[in-house]
């Protein structure tokens, strides 16, 4: 099973680790197969005798990728025969076999023995030491009791049955021989708290780049796609050939039917320098999927979508950090504007229709392990209000909260989206969800683009995005501006102090991509203006209540 959780962040000690299995001859089993990885962490507490944290660990690795930890996912749903290896909530650290207990007497701390430790760094325990090697389920040791109570009569765990990888060169399978001990401070964590932590970390990370210098997002998803020049069969690919109507043109199937196609797409964007690259999910959500009949596979694909991404960021050597975006687009209705121009009051869509898809896509993005969440092209904002609605409740029932990027989109010259809004009011109908970033992407190029991106900024006490078009379509829709061009309106833009966060939308290739990067490479990232408080309100154009 590949690993495709989100990669730990530093300052989580990783210094013994106690493994599960699904349906296997492992070490623990789960009721059933299917279980989550937070259903199956109580199998583990109970076989190695502590409280083990489902959130961190790694799942069934190659042996030679053990030692690139990976965060668990506890939501990641398990097949059968799987292997997930937890971290207890315990923190430990190692003691040569003789040597006197440094901390003996303290309540807190309590030896554990573990004989397969003697004098064998391979042993694969702690940060640093050799990979575990592939081979036989993991042993336990005998069953010994509790180590009662500290002096606020909280549980001390252990000494008790743990878990020891056995290696035929190194240690019998039985782990009958040896003489190393592990001693352990009791450092008990609230799982809940450690994803938290851990969102928090990985947040902070990107908060700080951000701080630092101006980020690049990646170019267009359907532009790649259509350079591809895939057929019919392409998109159907074994699993939905015999689907009762084309499918063709369905570019979010593929992160099931041509995953591999996705991300090498993905892996070509991050070559030329993009830090945050957005999942194939722009209409990942049962209202544009039903277009093709396949509303029910909305949270499969938006799931898929941010794993394609996740494992492909994860799989980056080179010590640059870089984050899945995941995308949530705008769908193919308008919750704000009539279908008839006979009838104003008509609509094809209501708020919690809207809220209950986007919900499913967010679920999908945030289980699938994205790093934030962009609620990009918004042409209506009561659309973007229904997904900003359902993220946060994706946040609160999931008990991590991720950075949320908002970009809306200008649709013509006129200067406003298409229900009606200026930049300016468009910002004061989605600032009271903080987002960590606000902008303006797609319909114009950059020339077109800049004034009106110009008047976010003004008010916008957030970071900013901008990733316009390569220029505007010509007769034939395609984008004929130049990787040149573009760059050089967003070097200009990231001079003058307009922007955070750059990248490109339709038309936009890695050839554009690492033009920007380069044209913003160095150059100080706008700091957001420090706002009065007033009274802001907005409906087409934006309203401030004067003190």
């Amino acid at each position: 099973m590949t690993p495709e959780a989100p990669s730990l962040p530093t300052g989580f000690p990783l210094d013994f680790l106690v493994s599960v299995s699904i349906g296997g001859d492992g070490v623990a089993v789960a009721d059933e197969p299917g279980a989550d990885l937070l259903a199956i962490a109580g199998h583990a507490a109970q076989h190695a005798a502590m409280p083990v944290d489902p959130f961190n660990g790694y799942l069934d690795m190659p042996a030679a990728d053990r030692a690139d930890e990976r965060a668990l996912d506890p939501f990641a749903v398990l097949e059968p025969g799987a292997v997930a290896v937890f971290r207890p909530l315990v923190q430990f650290r190692g003691v040569e076999a003789g040597e006197a207990d440094p901390v003996a007497g303290d309540p807190e701390a309590v030896a554990i023995r573990h004989p397969c430790l003697a004098g064998n760094d391979a042993a694969g325990f702690g940060r640093g030491q050799t990979p575990l090697a592939a081979g036989p389920p993991p042993a336990l040791l005998p069953e010994e009791p509790e180590g009662g109570t500290d002096k606020d009569g909280k549980k001390i765990h252990g000494p008790g049955r743990l878990a020891c990888f056995p290696r035929a060169d190194t240690c019998s399978s039985a782990c009958a021989s040896g003489g190393s001990g592990y001693t352990s401070r009791r450092t008990e964590i609230d799982p809940k708290a450690s994803l938290e932590a851990m969102t928090e970390a990985g947040g902070a990370a990107l908060e700080a780049a951000a701080a630092e210098r101006i980020l690049v997002l990646d170019g267009a998803m359907g532009t790649m796609i259509q350079q591809l020049g895939l057929e019919e069969a392409d998109f159907r690919g074994a699993r939905f050939a015999d689907w009762p109507q084309d499918v063709k043109g369905n570019n979010d199937l593929l992160n099931l039917t041509l995953p591999d196609a996705i991300a090498d797409i993905h892996d070509v964007f991050l070559d030329v320098g993009a830090d945050i690259i957005e999942t194939n999910s722009f209409n990942a959500s049962r209202i544009s999927l039903a277009d093709y009949g396949m509303e029910g596979l909305a949270r499969e694909i938006a799931e898929a979508s941010a794993r394609i991404a996740r494992a492909v960021v994860d799989g980056r050597r080179d010590g640059r950090p870089r984050w899945v975006a995941g995308a949530i687009g705008p769908t193919n209705r308008t919750a704000s504007i009539s279908p008839d121009v006979e009838d104003p009051a008509a609509r094809n869509i209501d708020f919690d229709t809207l809220r209950a898809a986007y919900r499913e896509n967010a679920e999908g993005l945030v289980d699938g392990g994205a790093d934030l969440i962009v609620i990009e092209t918004v042409f209506d904002t009561l659309n973007a209000k229904a997904a900003l609605y359902a993220v946060e409740e994706v946040f609160e029932a999931r008990g991590r909260r991720l950075p949320v990027i908002v970009s809306g989109t200008v649709v013509d010259l006129s200067g406003r989206t298409l229900s009606g809004q200026t930049p300016e009011a468009f910002w004061y109908s989605v600032r009271h969800a903080r987002p960590f970033a606000a902008g303006l992407n797609c319909a114009l190029g950059a020339e077109q683009m800049r004034g009106f991106l110009a008047d976010m900024a003004r008010v916008a006490d957030t970071l900013i995005s901008a990733y316009p078009n390569a220029g505007l379509p010509n007769a034939f829709g395609g984008y004929d501006e130049t990787p040149e061009t573009t760059a050089a309106h967003l070097g200009a833009w990231a001079r003058d102090g307009l922007v955070n966060l750059v990248g490109g939308c339709c038309g936009t290739t890695p050839a554009h991509v690492e033009a920007v990067a380069e044209a913003v490479a160095g150059v100080t990232p706008r700091k957001p203006p420090r706002m009065e408080r007033r009274m802001r309100l907005a409906g087409l154009e934006p309203f401030v209540l004067a003190a």
